[in-house]
């Protein structure tokens, strides 16, 4: 089955991102799920997906900033898989998706040390950016 994973910029693209989104985010509302992510993306939150068969079937949000502390960091606030769709690897693609994102960060001038945090946010931490 052929896959493609890209960036949701667009309008119609975070649109497409809200039936999976939403299964692990029910309190955000359709109505509101464009203009909170947009609101977001100006202060850096990026929404990627996962697509197979012309449908979404994973969805990860995900920030990159840097911190004095930690240096650059990829901090993967949402990642989901559509539940009638996991166990196909759609959730392993996406997050090795953003290990790639976070190794491109590490070949820009660090160290690559990933360190994670419990529940369902995790944190690729790159030292010494």
């Amino acid at each position: 089955m052929k896959t493609n994973i890209a960036r949701a910029e667009t309008e119609s693209d975070i649109a497409r991102c809200f039936p999976v989104m939403s299964q692990l985010r029910p309190h955000v509302p359709e109505a509101d799920f464009v203009s909170r992510v947009q609101r977001q993306q100006k202060n850096g939150y990026c929404l990627a997906y996962l697509e197979a068969e012309s449908c979404v079937r994973a969805v990860a949000g995900y920030r990159i900033h840097e911190c004095l502390s930690s240096g650059r960091i990829c901090y993967v606030d949402d990642l989901v898989t559509d539940e009638q769709h996991r166990s196909h690897g759609f959730g392993r693609m996406l997050f090795d998706w953003l290990l790639d994102a976070r190794e491109s960060l590490a070949a820009r001038g660090s160290n690559s040390i990933p360190g994670c945090s419990v529940s369902r946010r995790i944190a690729f931490t790159l030292p010494n950016a």
